[in-house]
């Protein structure tokens, strides 16, 4: 798995930055304890139909 990591100071648009990515990239933000983590869409869905 490869990660990108965002840094910046408060304000300087982050979360925008990485809601962006995710869109171009397919990848799904998710949120966390130890922080956010992206996971594709299709790994996403998959979790989500074992929830339901």
């Amino acid at each position: 798995m490869k990660k990108i990591l965002i840094i910046g100071s408060g304000g300087a648009g982050k979360s925008t930055l990485a809601r962006e990515l995710g869109n171009i990239l397919e990848l799904i933000r998710k949120e966390n304890l130890k922080g956010t983590q992206l996971i594709t869409r299709s790994k996403f869905q998959r979790i989500s139909a074992l929830l339901t």
